[in-house]
């Protein structure tokens, strides 16, 4: 058994740049980009972690199919910007919410939904930590993985 260094990390969100990646496509080209999201508040929920608890013992592929969705809650209490993750299992279509998306991105994530440009949105993995920085009590986390089209002049093909 190793010593747990997740204390070391800083939060997810700060160092990712997205990777673009150019498409071809017919009236010009399609740029995709892919950033890892970590989902705020899961560690927080005990429906969550009973979710998260699940999920941590899929390998990557099994993981790779559980869908996850945006939902953004105009109604909540604490942020009327909040988007939540919501975990849907493909065999029974029973969803949960894992978690929300951290608040320096918020308008970002909103422009892309309205915007129609997210392509795909998946688990990039599920991880017990003990101590992860500003994060709560010990419990499940997850990284999210959110791609996002963006679509360039005919111009710069």
């Amino acid at each position: 058994m190793g010593l747990d260094y997740s204390y070391r990390f800083r939060p997810i969100y700060t160092k990712l740049r997205p990777v673009p990646l150019a498409i071809p496509v017919a009236d010009g080209v399609e740029e995709i980009h892919t950033v890892k999201f970590k989902c705020i508040g899961a560690n927080r929920d005990s429906a969550a972690q009973c979710v998260l608890s699940e999920l941590a013992e899929l390998d990557p592929n099994e993981l790779s199919d559980i869908i996850v969705k945006l939902k953004p809650e105009t109604s909540n209490p604490y942020d009327s910007k909040a988007i939540a993750f919501v975990c849907c299992w493909p065999t029974d279509g029973n969803c949960t919410r894992i978690g929300y998306v951290v608040r320096e991105v918020l308008d970002a994530v909103h422009e892309s939904i309205r915007e129609q440009r997210i392509v795909k949105i998946q688990f990039s993995w599920v991880k017990f930590r003990i101590n992860w920085i500003h994060s709560g009590p010990p419990g499940f986390f997850v990284a999210i993985n959110i791609t996002r089209k963006k679509k360039l002049a005919s111009c710069c093909m």
